[in-house]
């Protein structure tokens, strides 16, 4: 497994963007990006997956906006507001170690079987748990 890939670093702030690390390959966005916020993510952390963002705040969003993802290819994961991950303190929320050994130990465990667990086993937004399975297999 890649590293930091079972870890969605959360961006509360666009001052925040500055901390990005290249480490990181999902990161959550609690606000509306611009098409600059979005050049510094990509200058931060070049080797980004996947954008984590609120439907009403990628709704919003320009046509410079899309074309600079598509380049990328970030794969964008939009989830309602309401289910947003938390905005706490926190810089990471992580699938748990234990969790990605029970997926990944099981043999012939389908992707159904995969999102069950982490669904049970985790509080992550049912839209980004498809693109976690993904990520740790």
């Amino acid at each position: 497994m890649e590293l930091n890939t079972n870890r969605v670093r959360l961006v509360t702030t666009k001052e925040q963007l500055e901390t990005i690390s290249q480490k990181d390959k999902i990161i959550h966005l609690t606000f509306c990006p611009s098409y600059t916020n979005i050049e510094t993510i990509l200058k931060k952390s070049p080797n980004i997956k996947a954008l984590i963002i609120a439907e009403s705040h990628w709704n919003r969003r320009s046509k410079a906006l899309d074309i600079i993802i598509n380049i990328a290819k970030i794969k964008i994961i939009q989830i309602s507001l309401i289910n947003t991950i938390s905005t706490s303190v926190c810089q990471y929320v992580e699938v748990p170690e234990h969790i990605i050994e029970k997926i990944q130990s099981q043999k012939n465990l389908t992707q159904e079987q995969a999102h069950s667990i982490l669904q049970e086993e985790t509080e992550f937004p049912p839209t980004l748990i498809p693109f976690l399975i993904e990520v740790i297999n």
